[in-house]
């Protein structure tokens, strides 16, 4: 099963057939939470850390997740987890970052400096 992101929607290619999944109509907490509730055979995964934190960035400013009740910073964090299939403190991370920054970027790996005598 591969999956790909484009903006808001997202492609599952299962046996040859696409089917699309966009998220742009649901905008309330409580909708979020059906979706959650109903989707429990479902996961998804993005095609490239690029396109993964463009959409968890549009997604914590589209849902205003900074000014958003802890309750509701819940709900949002499970979606985004859902949808985007990363981990717990790796999401923790990218909203660490959005919350600093206000994006959410890919750092480029760094080797270690290191001096061999």
């Amino acid at each position: 099963m591969r999956y790909h992101w484009h903006r808001e929607r997202v492609a599952h290619i299962i046996g040859g057939m696409i089917l699309m999944i966009t998220d742009k109509r649901v905008k309330d907490i409580g909708e979020l939470k059906a979706l959650l509730a109903s989707s429990n055979a479902l996961t998804f995964k993005g095609s490239s850390r690029e396109e993964i934190y463009a959409w968890v960035e549009r997604t914590l400013r589209s849902y205003k997740y900074l000014s958003r009740p802890r309750l509701e910073k819940g709900v949002l964090r499970r979606y985004m987890r859902k949808m985007t299939g990363i981990s717990n403190s790796q999401l923790t991370r990218l909203i660490t970052q959005f919350r600093r920054s206000g994006h959410v970027r890919v750092r480029p790996y760094k080797l270690p400096n290191t001096l061999h005598s």
